[in-house]
């Protein structure tokens, strides 16, 4: 299986998460989001899967070699998913030809891997959060 990958998420430097990252699973457009800190300023950056059918998470200390390597604060697509055939060949035969399922995965440090089978991944804005006083 090969990882493309799709861009820098979350933008951070590594340690310098604020919390953990937040995963929103609920429903079919499901997202991703992390807050972090870059030279006094704490940004959060989202993204977003549309028609997400299936997703898994794996903590930090159970993440195999495979779920880390070109994909550490990455985003990939994986090609030719295994999971994802699983998935199209498990349900309902009518219905899975509907969707066009993808595989995206993205290991974040300290928190874990993170895998979405959807039909496409949406970008948000990085976002200023707060700017931290120098002065005080």
């Amino acid at each position: 299986m090969e990882k493309v990958v799709l861009g820098e998420f979350p933008r951070h430097l590594p340690g310098s998460l604020v919390d953990d990252a937040n995963w929103d699973c609920r429903g079919s457009d499901s997202g991703l989001w992390c807050t972090y800190w870059i030279d006094g300023v704490t940004y959060t950056q989202r993204v977003s899967f549309k028609n997400a059918k299936a997703n898994r998470w794996t903590s930090e200390p159970f993440s195999q070699l495979w779920l880390i390597k070109d994909c550490y604060c990455v985003m990939v697509e994986v090609l030719d998913s295994e999971w994802v055939r699983e998935l199209m060949n498990g349900g309902d035969q009518v219905v899975s030809k509907w969707y066009q399922l993808r595989h995206f995965m993205v290991y974040i440090e300290d928190i874990g891997a993170f895998e979405v089978a959807a039909e496409d991944i949406v970008w948000g804005p990085e976002e200023v959060v707060q700017i931290s006083d120098e002065s005080s």
